[in-house]
């Protein structure tokens, strides 16, 4: 590739992200002027404040859009555009928010520049990859992706799976940033931005509550260090999302009671019920955490108890939406699971899932903690255990803990939340999840760092802020060196860091205000034509990255479809996982599910088990629905096929040749062309 080829690409890879910020823009400006309402006291404040409510934004948009049935880049952009006119109309007579001077000292910056080499390296060496992760592939994409397609914010029923019933928050977040690129460039690597956010939420919850800055950022970049944590920000799922809502309702709570302010429990509220939203491991984890956390305000601080009605309705009121459907559907909020207690059960209507959960015991630590590249590995493990074991031993000294600073009753307070979460995650959670579960719980623990930081000053070494910064530089190694190949990635990285430094160096030691408006320019300028140019290449590497990373057999029969596509795309029965491989380089296809019961009914809460959803009634019925639907095309992947007895399709279709035509088969995929009739 010459020099003028190169240069071609980047100016026309530049259109992407220029008309992905016309999106955006609205939206962030909003965010930020609704920030201005919570009276933050510093930088780290404004920022996990605007950034959390433009996730809100990012939610409401599409979920409104699409219940309208108008989920399309026009009525987006209109929407986007409309939001914040009328923030702007609202808020412009609102004084100018003066927040103090952010004056960072040479370690902090340091640190801060590691921060940028460290993430900015990753997001942009994955940017150039296609869209992986089988979450990614089964709903996290594949659902914003046939939502923007149809315009229509609904549920998708899949054999084998029972996502239609899954809190969607995640997804909702997904669309808005599909449908504002056009692509899914940016939401594939999107959780970047959630642990950035997280980053900057532990930031400022740890100076709220009385931790000295260096301490506190310290424990923000143990969050983004944390190799299981930024290991998952690579792909399309919603684990850091959890955290980072569940980090930022801790953090919020924390800070109303510090300042009894309302907005700040309202604030909590909805990170308490965004977490819940989007996961059923936020499900789980977020209720809990509130009603212990709303505990310790509640006698720790009194004065500020009538607020906590005001937390407790904002986060019922931001999750309901998700379960009040399933509700309505389903007649279980929570399905497929099932709750009561023994023989009782409050809502009859379940799936036997047959998963027990991991338990309280030694198979825990060896589930979670092992060499895999998505677990905690020991080291790190071990170091997170240290940093909540300093939470949790904080009050030891003195003889009544009320007398404690505030700093050290809220890191108690956190250490015990984190204690009683992974309790009942291990009780309740089902096996059949992954080690990579833990990270919401991971991303709370390492907030936990400033503990140890702070107690760390008490020996004059420490009291110097390169000292402070060396020692966490090498916690930071310890915790990701393992998911992480320094000696590979580390010149890289290096640079990036070294860029970041000059950066933030310049724009904060500098006095001049048109200095620091050209560097920030001058950085979006950059960022702007960067991810246009890595953009560019990603579309021409997109095949083989995907042969490599899904398989060979995989990509052939997307091409092969492809070339089979028509206008109005391709009606795919489809029996897998990779549901978003297979919706075509347009995303015109449409992947059907047709039952193979003699029912029909294509609902998992139709059914009772996997088991009894895979009961075959005859051939002929499941024909005859397969040409009422219109498929065009059979496509079976037995490697990736949950559903109990996973055969049953691909039988039929080979025992009738006289209606299936076999177009591939290779490596347990195969895909048959329905005849047609005349």
């Amino acid at each position: 590739m010459n020099i003028m080829t190169e240069f071609t690409n980047i100016l026309t890879g530049a259109i992407l992200p220029a008309f992905y910020l016309l999106y955006q823009l609205p939206l962030l400006l909003a965010s930020g002027l609704l920030a201005r309402r919570f009276r933050p006291h510093n930088w780290f404040e404004f920022f996990a404040v605007a950034g959390f409510l433009y996730v809100l934004f990012m939610t409401a948009v599409p979920a409104m859009l699409g219940a309208a049935g108008l989920l399309t880049a026009g009525s987006a952009f209109v929407a986007a555009w409309i939001a914040g006119a009328a923030v702007l109309a609202v808020e412009r007579e609102r004084p100018r928010l003066k927040l103090p001077p952010l004056r960072l000292s040479l370690p902090e910056l340091a640190l801060l520049a590691l921060l940028c080499g460290f993430l900015g390296y990753q997001w942009r060496a994955y940017g150039y990859l296609s869209a992986i992760g089988t979450d990614a592939m089964i709903y996290h994409l594949y659902y914003p992706a046939v939502w923007i397609a149809t315009g229509t914010v609904e549920r998708l029923t899949q054999p084998g799976f029972v996502t239609s019933s899954y809190p969607c928050y995640g997804e909702l977040i997904y669309a808005w940033q599909m449908v504002s690129a056009g692509t899914d460039f940016f939401a594939k690597n999107y959780q970047f931005f959630f642990l950035l956010l997280g980053v900057f939420a532990a930031i400022s919850g740890a100076l709220a509550v009385g931790f000295r800055r260096m301490s506190a950022i310290g424990a923000g970049l143990f969050v983004a260090f944390t190799g299981v944590v930024f290991r998952n920000a690579t792909v399309a799922n919603t684990d850091i999302v959890t955290g980072t809502f569940l980090l930022i309702g801790l953090v919020f709570l924390a800070t109303g009671a510090r300042r009894n302010r309302p907005g700040w429990f309202l604030l909590a509220g909805a990170g308490f019920g965004m977490a819940a939203g989007t996961k059923y491991l936020g499900l789980m984890l977020a209720p809990p955490a509130l009603l212990a956390a709303g505990a310790a305000v509640w006698f720790l601080r009194p004065a500020c108890r009538r607020n906590l009605l005001w937390c407790i309705s904002a986060a019922a009121v931001t999750a309901s939406p998700c379960f009040i459907a399933n509700w309505v559907v389903a007649g279980n909020p929570f399905f497929p699971a099932r709750i009561g207690i023994g023989e009782w059960v409050l809502f009859p209507n379940y799936l036997d899932l047959h998963a027990p959960a991991i338990g309280w015991s030694r198979r825990a630590w060896a589930f979670f903690v092992n060499a895999d590249s998505n677990s905690l590995h020991l080291p790190n493990a071990l170091l997170l255990l240290v940093f909540l074991a300093a939470a949790l031993t904080g009050w030891i000294g003195t003889k009544r803990f009320g007398r404690r600073p505030f700093r050290v009753k809220a890191a108690t307070v956190l250490g015990a939340i984190i204690v009683v979460l992974l309790a009942i995650q291990l009780r309740v959670y089902p096996s059949m999840t992954q080690p990579r579960q833990i990270i919401p719980l991971a991303m709370l623990a390492a907030v936990c760092g400033a503990v140890p930081l702070e107690r760390l000053r008490r020996f004059r070494f420490f009291r110097s802020g390169r000292g402070m910064a060396a020692v966490i530089a090498a916690l930071l190694y310890l915790a990701s060196y393992r998911q992480l190949h320094y000696p590979t990635h580390g010149l890289a990285m290096l640079l990036h860091y070294a860029i970041g430094g000059a950066i933030l160096f310049g724009f904060f030691r500098s006095r001049s205000r048109i200095l620091r408006i050209g560097i920030a320019a001058g950085t979006a300028v950059f960022l702007l034509l960067d991810a246009g140019y890595r953009f560019g290449a990603s579309q021409a590497i997109a095949s083989s990255i995907r042969s490599q990373f899904v398989s060979p057999a995989n990509e052939e029969v997307r091409q092969l479809l492809d070339q089979s596509a028509t206008r109005l795309g391709l009606r795919i029965a489809y029996c897998g996982a990779y549901y978003y491989n297979f919706i075509g380089s347009e995303g015109g296809n449409t992947l059907l599910s047709i039952p193979v019961t003699a029912s029909g009914k294509p609902d998992p809460w139709d059914y009772h088990s996997f088991e009894e959803m895979r009961i075959p009634g005859s051939y002929e019925t499941w024909l005859e629905r397969l040409r009422t639907a219109g498929a065009d095309f059979l496509l079976v992947d037995l490697r990736t096929f949950p559903a109990p007895e996973p055969r049953i399709e691909l039988d039929w279709a080979n025992a009738h040749p006289e209606e299936f035509i076999r177009r591939f088969d290779a490596d347990g995929l195969t895909l048959f062309e329905l005849r047609r009739r005349p």
